[in-house]
């Protein structure tokens, strides 16, 4: 069950497209990862404990997220939207690395094989530009929320099925600098990610 959630929560990073609907507000697919896993690690361990650093940070956020209310730079209804997002997310995110014992290692290892997976549709996403097979590179009819950028020079600006090309920067930069590592010391890419334990 804990390898399944990794899975499934280390996806949600790269599942933001995905919306099952946009009224009154968009609920993403993620979110139903999310509160599954809640749901499963409160029935399983009775109850939530946190470290103490947790509150402080999301107190800090919440002022400093009042003050930009006050000054007229965002609106309650936003902010508490943004404050409840941050905790429910944090949380699932701090109980997730707790029940696996901490091994960041081991969650960083998921992310970079669907990393991968995630930089190939990308790769087949300017392949598909270049020979003009557009299903291949536009994913509006699978993620609703999916954007189409071309550029001047001939090229498709690549998102995979991120929304926007920065996200999928943003998301796979992580996996890019760990492949540069290897390569700059001419290691496998296996031992400089994975360690000699695995």
């Amino acid at each position: 069950m804990i390898t399944f959630f990794n899975y499934l929560l280390i996806f949600n990073v790269f599942a933001g497209g995905f919306i099952l609907f946009s009224l009154p507000f968009e609920f993403y697919l993620g979110y139903i990862f999310i509160i599954s896993f809640l749901a499963v690690y409160i029935i399983r361990y009775k109850n939530i404990s946190i470290n103490s650093n947790f509150p402080a940070i999301l107190i800090a956020l919440t002022i400093s997220s009042f003050v930009n209310v006050y000054l007229g730079n965002d609106t309650f209804f936003l902010m508490i939207k943004q404050v409840l997002g941050i905790l429910i997310i944090g949380l699932a995110y701090y109980l997730l690395i707790k029940i696996n014992k901490y091994r960041i290692d081991k969650l960083f290892k998921i992310y970079l094989r669907i990393a991968l997976i995630i930089a190939v549709i990308g790769i087949f996403q300017e392949f598909s530009f270049l020979k003009g097979f557009k299903s291949g590179y536009d994913y509006s009819y699978i993620i609703p929320k999916w954007g189409f950028w071309a550029t001047t020079f001939g090229m498709l600006q690549v998102n995979s099925i991120l929304v926007e090309p920065s996200s999928f920067a943003i998301t796979i930069a992580p996996a890019m600098f760990v492949s540069l590592m290897a390569i700059l010391r001419n290691n496998s890419l296996k031992k400089e990610t994975y360690g000699s334990n695995y």
